[in-house]
């Protein structure tokens, strides 16, 4: 009988392997980000920019991306 295992992970920055009970399982999981965390500042950033509430949204833009580790 199959088993399914799942694991998140959070702020990963590199690719992981688990080696399971002897067996080495063909599964990688890598992140950046938290990709609900991500969509949330991404709706919020656009909802902002929208309302006309940022100043400078070439910068604001800049800094979300790098905060998100797109840039």
């Amino acid at each position: 009988m199959d088993k399914d295992l799942t694991l998140v992970f959070r702020n990963v920055d590199a690719d992981r392997t688990v080696e399971l009970l002897s067996k080495n399982p063909d599964w990688s999981a890598s992140a950046r980000y938290d990709a609900i965390t991500a969509l949330g500042e991404l709706e919020d950033f656009v909802r902002q920019l929208s309302y006309g509430n940022i100043d400078d949204p070439q910068t604001a833009a800049d800094e979300l991306m790098e905060k998100m580790k797109w840039a």
